[in-house]
């Protein structure tokens, strides 16, 4: 493997980061809003500046592999691209570009129970912040706080682990499962196993939790239904489709809903990097706590 003495353009560099990070090039283009053939020409542009293939070549919509080569390259200029994000935020800090916004990524069954509120709190002490709420897996908040593009997430889990990124994580309150169902349509639910469910899609942390409480209790569900939104699962529920597993919290305020508690416990935490906390960031902490 040759390198080229052409000048590194760093546009292909993030192209290549982001590529690296979603597995998937229709992914990438979505969170850099280009097209896909830019995505393709910068990758095909940058393994042309370090002389070797980055990616293995694989069917359309698969998830890309890395070469080694490759994996080599993503390792070190993630790095790189993350401190320049940083360098960045940090800018914008010191000229007060910032102090007025503030952008939080929260998991949807939270939003409406827990945030919501918390904000009203924020809007009415500080009137002058414009906020902008996020949201996403636990995956996918935890990226978007790595890259910094959200000051802070609010979720049912901690962030993945890394050692690109120091992050620290408060709990904020316990929050438990519960299965929901509307009783003008089941008026009993002993028999877990003869009723439809409605869950989150498969190989999100929320199923996985789910099927881990199934198993322990050795109930094997209908699930009639998949879907990857909280709210729809709710909707779901109240139209009589079946029953569903969500946090109790999310569905406090609705009166035709009925709920059984079960054996899952959440841990409800904020998460957010310490370097890179704004003024405005500092103050919604605060109220959080």
């Amino acid at each position: 493997m040759a390198l080229s003495s052409q000048k590194m353009n760093l546009n292909n560099i993030r192209t290549f980061v982001v590529l690296g990070q979603s597995n998937n090039m229709t992914e990438a283009s979505k969170k850099l809003d280009v097209a896909i053939s830019l995505v393709s020409r910068h990758l095909k542009q940058l393994e042309e500046e370090l002389q070797t293939k980055l990616v293995v070549p694989t069917p359309k919509n698969q998830k890309l592999k890395l070469t080694d080569d490759g994996k080599y390259f993503f390792n070190k200029y993630e790095k790189i691209y993350n401190e320049i994000m940083l360098a960045e935020k940090e800018y914008k800090q010191t000229k007060q570009l910032d102090n007025c916004k503030l952008t939080i990524g929260v998991c949807n069954e939270l939003q409406d129970s827990f945030i919501k509120p918390k904000l009203i709190q924020f809007s009415q002490k500080f009137p002058q912040v414009t906020i902008k709420i996020v949201n996403g897996t636990t995956e996918e908040l935890t990226n978007k706080l790595f890259q910094y593009t959200v000051d802070l997430i609010v979720d049912k889990n901690k962030p993945y682990e890394t050692k690109l990124v120091q992050y620290k994580t408060d709990e904020l309150y316990k929050s438990n499962y519960c299965y929901v169902y509307n009783k003008d349509y089941f008026e009993d639910i002993n028999d877990l196993n003869k009723v439809p469910f409605i869950l989150p899609i498969s190989n999100t942390n929320d199923r996985r939790i789910i099927n881990d409480y199934f198993s322990k209790n050795n109930i094997k569900p209908f699930v009639k239904y998949e879907l990857d939104n909280i709210k729809d699962i709710i909707s779901y529920v109240k139209d009589g489709f079946g029953i569903g597993i969500v946090l109790k919290d999310s569905i406090k305020d609705i009166d035709c809903l009925s709920t059984i508690d079960i054996d899952i416990e959440s841990d409800i935490c904020v998460s957010y990097t310490e370097e890179t906390l704004t003024p405005t960031t500092k103050e919604f902490l605060k109220l959080l706590k």
